[in-house]
């Protein structure tokens, strides 16, 4: 909300004129009230902070070929494009992990192998490195919680750090599952956009600034670039924009591009 109320600039803070009317302003005061309720950033981390002894007992306890076997299954049911998902059952969600994590289980696996396999990524290539430094992060987060103080910072610390590396296996699973795809509008097995996904994530991880990354971010602006020169989506799968000759009407009667 901040970011978007950068771009806005000063029409961000209208209240009753300005575009939408000033329900930006609205919105932003309200969600300003999310941290300091119970589903603040913080209570959730802390939350999840007691979870994480298991879910690194079960990482060490899913190294083994068969385990990793089941893992590639599952993963692949979850990030591969174009497969029949099982239908949704709301009585099986839980609050509580339990230690079952199957994503950063098997993308510590996968990051290791493709950072051994010079065939997939040169040593000095970018996306490369960026693999190296999840396989990295990854198979050094059971230790690191392993020797954290139970009940301290030191574990919250670590539950915000494993929320990043988790978007960042994801985003290593959605490439690996869909290689022979062309997310994003790109080229088939082109993995510009990972490497720029895993630098800024990294770099949240690591609690640097992702500018310090330029170089490995510049792939992520010419897939957008690229998206909005074609009218497309931004999204992992194109959608084609309806031209803005062709509007849907809102109450407001402002002119929306939309999909097809």
């Amino acid at each position: 909300m901040q970011r978007c109320a950068g771009v806005l600039s000063s029409t961000a803070m209208l209240r009753g004129e300005g575009p939408g009317g000033g329900v930006f302003q609205k919105v932003m005061r309200d969600a300003a009230l999310v941290r300091v309720v119970d589903t603040s950033t913080v209570a959730n981390l802390r939350s999840f902070a007691g979870q994480l002894p298991a879910v690194a007992d079960r990482m060490r306890a899913q190294a083994t070929p068969e385990a990793l076997a089941e893992l590639a299954a599952l993963t692949r049911s979850a990030f591969r494009a174009g497969v029949d998902r099982p239908p949704f059952a709301p009585e099986l969600l839980d609050l509580n992990a339990r230690g079952r994590e199957p994503v950063t289980a098997h993308a510590t696996a996968l990051a290791v192998r493709l950072v051994a396999d010079d065939a997939t990524f040169a040593p000095a290539d970018l996306v490369g490195r960026q693999v190296a430094r999840l396989a990295n992060a990854l198979t050094s987060l059971p230790e690191r919680i392993a020797e954290a103080p139970r009940g301290g910072e030191a574990l919250t610390d670590l539950a915000e750090r494993f929320c990043w590396l988790h978007a960042a296996a994801c985003c290593l699973l959605q490439w690996w599952h869909n290689r022979d795809a062309a997310p994003f509008g790109t080229e088939p097995g082109d993995a510009g956009w990972l490497g720029a996904a895993l630098a800024y994530l990294l770099a949240r991880a690591d609690g640097t600034d992702p500018r310090r990354e330029a170089a490995a971010l510049e792939p992520a602006l010419e897939t957008v670039v690229s998206l909005l020169e074609r009218r497309l989506l931004f999204s992992s799968v194109p959608v084609r924009l309806a031209d803005q000759t062709d509007p849907i009407s809102h109450d407001q009667g402002e002119t929306w591009p939309h999909p097809n």
